[in-house]
This record gives C-alpha cells, sequence and structure tokens, in this order.
C-alpha cells in the first residue's frame, strides 16, 4: 500500500524526487539490490606501479612489486582488447498482447514471457514507445492526456516515464510523470496534464513511454511483482476535441517502438579534447574514451558499454610463501560523470582455462557501481579485489585465466535536478577517460622490512639471499653495525650497477630487501649472475645472486 501511494503521489508532485533521492542507498543495502556510491569508497589513490611518459609522478621503488600481472599504456596499440555493447541484441520488449498482460483487449506491455522468474523485464532495459502520427494541440487551452495503466517495478531502481517535446528541430524531452513501484494487479486511469506552453511549441508534438531497469533485480533474477508496464486507451484531448486516440485494437501502426542503441563507443583516441585541467598530463597520450567521434566527444543517451582487457595469466603470481589472494587494479583517469542518481561505471570480471569458454561476466565488486560529481583527474586510482572470492567473481581457486572489463551505463535514472526526468547526457557528462590501466600482485608496501631478534654484525654484510638461485624473486638480508646511510644495489658480473634497493638512513640491525629482477627502468633483466652490495660509513660487502628463467 505505501509503495503504491508512493507512486501516485510522484505523478502529482515530482519534488519528491528529493526524498527518493536520499533513500536510494538506504534501500539498496536493505533489499541487496544495486549500491550506487561515489568511487572513493572503494577505490583510493595510491602511487602509480609503473613509470610512463605523461605522468606527473614517478614509479614507486621496484621493492614494492611482487608480480605484474598485466599492464598497457596504449602507446603500442590494443592488441588483445576488446569491447562489448550491452545494449546490443537486447530485445524490443514494448509489445502488443491481450490476456494477462492486457488491461481491456489489446495493450501495449514492457515485458517478456517466460524469463527465469516468471512475465516481466529483464536486467539493465532501456524500451521507449513513442508516437509514430502527428498530434497537434494548437488550438485551445487545458490539453490532457490519459491513458489506462499497470506499473509494477523495483521501488526507486527501476523506473518508467511519460515524456513530451515539440516539433523544432533539436527539441529536447521534458517529463509530464514519472512511475516507480508496485501499482498492484489492476489498470488504473490516469490523467496527466500537457503545459499550455506546449500550445506555442512547433506542432506536432510527440509522445513517448520510457522504461528503465538496473543491473539487477527483475523477472530475470528475482522474484517478485517485476511484470512491468501495461498501456491502454491512450488519448490527447482539449476538451471535448481528441488531437490523438489508440485503444490498441487496431495494430501498432501508431507507434514506434524501440531498445535504444547508440552502437560501440569505447575507441582509444591520442590527447583528446575535453575539458581536463592543464596538469593531467595523461590525456596528452592514447587513451579510452567512451563516445562516438573524434575529438572532444560526450557519451550519448542510452550508453551500456564495456572496454576488456587482454586475458591475464594467473599462473605462478601466487605462492605459498605468500598465500594472500589480493591484486591491485590500477589506472589513470579523467572523469567527469553527473552526480550519483544516473550514470555508473562499474568493474566486471571473468575467469577461464583456456581461454576459449569464460565464466558468466561478473561485477567484481557485488553490488556496488560508481557515479561521478565534480570532474577530476587522477594519477594510480587503485582497487585491491580477490579474483577467487567466488562471491563476487564466479570462479573458484585454480582458475588460469581472468579478464576486466570497465562498464559504463546509462540507465535513464533521475536527473539529479528534481525535475523528475531521465538525465541527458549528451548535455551533462562527457564520461570517464582511461590510460595506464595495470593489474599487480602488490608484496609489500615497505621496502626494507626489520628482522628482530637478530644481533647486527661487526661490519656491513649481506647475510643471504633466498631463495637462490631465484626466479622470479628473492630476498636479501643484510646487516649494518652503526646507524647512518645505506645503500644496497645490484650489479652485475661487469660491476655495472642494475638496481638500487636502498638509499637511506636505517638504525643499527639486520634487514631485508626484495628484489623482482628488475633493472633500474622496471624491465625484467636477463638470466645469469649479479651480486647484492650493502654499503655503509663502515665499509661494503657482496653476495652471489643466480637468476635464473
Amino acid at each position: 500500500m505505501i509503495l503504491r501511494l508512493w507512486s501516485r503521489i510522484r505523478l502529482s508532485f515530482p519534488a519528491v524526487l528529493t526524498l527518493a533521492l536520499g533513500l536510494l542507498c538506504l534501500t539498496s543495502s536493505a533489499f541487496g539490490r544495486t549500491v550506487r556510491k561515489d568511487q572513493w569508497e572503494d577505490f583510493f589513490i595510491s602511487t602509480p606501479l609503473t613509470y610512463t611518459p605523461g605522468r606527473s609522478t614517478p614509479a614507486v621503488v621496484e621493492t614494492t612489486i611482487r608480480h605484474q600481472v598485466f599492464f598497457s599504456s596504449l602507446e603500442s596499440g590494443t592488441a588483445g582488447w576488446s569491447t562489448l555493447n550491452w545494449r546490443a541484441g537486447m530485445p524490443v520488449a514494448w509489445n502488443i498482447v491481450s490476456g494477462t498482460h492486457a488491461c481491456t483487449g489489446n495493450s501495449w506491455w514492457c515485458g517478456q514471457v517466460g524469463l527465469p522468474h516468471g512475465d516481466g523485464y529483464g536486467n539493465a532495459w532501456i524500451q521507449s514507445l513513442t508516437t509514430n502520427v502527428p498530434i497537434n494541440i494548437s488550438g485551445g487551452t487545458g490539453a490532457q492526456l490519459t491513458f489506462k495503466t499497470r506499473f509494477q517495478s523495483e521501488f526507486l531502481f527501476d523506473w518508467g516515464w511519460v515524456l513530451i517535446k515539440g516539433g523544432n528541430v533539436g527539441a529536447r524531452w521534458d517529463t509530464l510523470a514519472s512511475y516507480t513501484g508496485d501499482f498492484g494487479n489492476n489498470c488504473i486511469n490516469q490523467t496527466l496534464a500537457i503545459p499550455d506552453s506546449f500550445k506555442a511549441v512547433t506542432q506536432p508534438i510527440t509522445l513517448q513511454f520510457l522504461f528503465g531497469s538496473d543491473v539487477q533485480g527483475s523477472a530475470q533474477d528475482s522474484t517478485g511483482a517485476l511484470t512491468g508496464w501495461t498501456l491502454d486507451d491512450v488519448a490527447v484531448k482539449t476538451g471535448t476535441t481528441t488531437h490523438f486516440f489508440d485503444d490498441m485494437e487496431s495494430g501498432s501502426s501508431k507507434w514506434i517502438a524501440v531498445s535504444p542503441n547508440p552502437g560501440v563507443l569505447w575507441h582509444v583516441e591520442n590527447a583528446p579534447g575535453t575539458s581536463q585541467p592543464a596538469n593531467c598530463g595523461f590525456l596528452n597520450t592514447n587513451v579510452w574514451v567512451p563516445f562516438q567521434g573524434f575529438g572532444f566527444g560526450l557519451v550519448p543517451d542510452f550508453a551500456d558499454q564495456m572496454v576488456i582487457t587482454p586475458p591475464m595469466d594467473l599462473l605462478g603470481v601466487f605462492s605459498a610463501a605468500t598465500p594472500t589472494t589480493s591484486l591491485r587494479f590500477q589506472f589513470d583517469e579523467w572523469i567527469n560523470l553527473p552526480p550519483p542518481n544516473s550514470v555508473y561505471w562499474s568493474l566486471w570480471i571473468q575467469g577461464s582455462n583456456d581461454q576459449t569458454t569464460w565464466t558468466p561476466w561478473k561485477n567484481a565488486q557485488g553490488i556496488s557501481e560508481y557515479s561521478g560529481g565534480t570532474p577530476q583527474c587522477v594519477e594510480g586510482v587503485s582497487y585491491n579485489f580477490n579474483p577467487y572470492d567466488s562471491t563476487r567473481t564466479g570462479f573458484g581457486p585454480g582458475t588460469r585465466y581472468m579478464r576486466l572489463g570497465v562498464r559504463l551505463r546509462d540507465e535513464k535514472a533521475l536527473d539529479g535536478c528534481d525535475c523528475g526526468g531521465p538525465i541527458r547526457l549528451g548535455f551533462d557528462t562527457e564520461g570517464i577517460y582511461l590510460d595506464n590501466i595495470g593489474v599487480y600482485y602488490v608484496y609489500t608496501i615497505s621496502g626494507v622490512e626489520t628482522v628482530s631478534g637478530v644481533p647486527a654484525a661487526p661490519r656491513p654484510r649481506i647475510q643471504r639471499a633466498f631463495p637462490n638461485p631465484f626466479n622470479p624473486k628473492t630476498t636479501i638480508e643484510f646487516s649494518v653495525p652503526a646507524a647512518g646511510p645505506v645503500r644496497v644495489g645490484i650489479f652485475d658480473i661487469h660491476g655495472r650497477r642494475v638496481a638500487t634497493l636502498v638509499d637511506q638512513t636505517v638504525g643499527p640491525g639486520v634487514y631485508r630487501v626484495h628484489w623482482a629482477g628488475k633493472d633500474i627502468n622496471g624491465a625484467d633483466v636477463a638470466s645469469g649472475i649479479y651480486y647484492a652490495q650493502v654499503q655503509s660509513s663502515g665499509g661494503r660487502d657482496s653476495g652471489r645472486l643466480a637468476l635464473i628463467k
């Protein structure tokens, strides 16, 4: 009863959307549905783990990197990358029906029969039903739109709108009403006033019934009253003058039913002409951009697009000595999305053992999606995740390959201005641009570790290295007798410095530092003999290392 009352109130008082927006996060948590967040609730900013031109921040020292699973700056092309248009293949779900889902005789119904949890609508739908005949209301005042309807959707997550626009070129849709929740099983009569201002616009006017659902909570995956939207006996009148009428008994010719699809969007562009600040250096290189065309662009309406990394081989990434299964997903980002409740991005994941059969795509963050707010340029955006957390990823330990997808989706939800209508991407946002995308197994965030309970040697000494021989990483244990500057480096057999692992002041004691077989530029070194050297005010000492690949 409460849901039905809310839906009816929404028809008369669009301004109560302010309250709806405030309730959104509460209801999502309470009912286990999609949670909409600012990305900084789950992502954090960290020092980039790979140096690339265009970044203002240098890479961290090599000792913080356990294993680089994947990295792409896009400067060498997009081999292995792919895109997915979730709108492609979406059914056109507005159809004329009779019987169970109709009001009287024939009706328009936005739904499908035989979904996994009954008849109703599916996930991530955008469905529009637009008039296809002229409607001229230039004469008289007080025009009204009347119709019969039954509306049953997930409260505050799946919405329907009644939209109107004039016939002039570039006219934008305005909202007459919006719906969410359960209207019950009976068709009810609705009357909506058409503002007299639409008499003065270029005629004819056009009407549209637009439906949008989120990525979960529908007859596709949930039980409940999620049967969709039924319309019948649609009429536009001014007094006794009828401008338009359709009882659906004569077919579909007065309407155009569409599942909008803007086409392929994600592509790599060099130095896109965005509104980014001058210090957003990586946007002067190749970046992924989610709009149509080149140059300055805007994400078009109805986008539901994902850019997908190449497959990543997890074999040998994790070890028994360091049993954590956490990976770090890191990237540079220019983001310019509207505030919550309309356009979202999220991180998705798939697993495979043969790169042919992949598990279904799953949201790697469980039920979270992220919105925008203040446009910003950020380097080193990071998110830690466990690829073997089967509740979030859909695949378990032992799965060899994974790939990640960044999904940008226009749900056609609220516009954030308390206007009650769906947001218009082409007017409100540029999108989210990505670069320097990497996945890392981060072993430690402190380069030097203290070994307690072991006395310091009377002079600087390389105590041991383990394992030795090694591949791909070894731990070097060294001792210094007194406080002061200490340097630990790796040298080849010709005495050339390969990498610097420690260059700082420490107290007397025994320490450990890690080397992952990379040189000072982060490149893998060849198999061979190397020497670890410790140097302090008390002298120096070296130890032999063997890298065998």
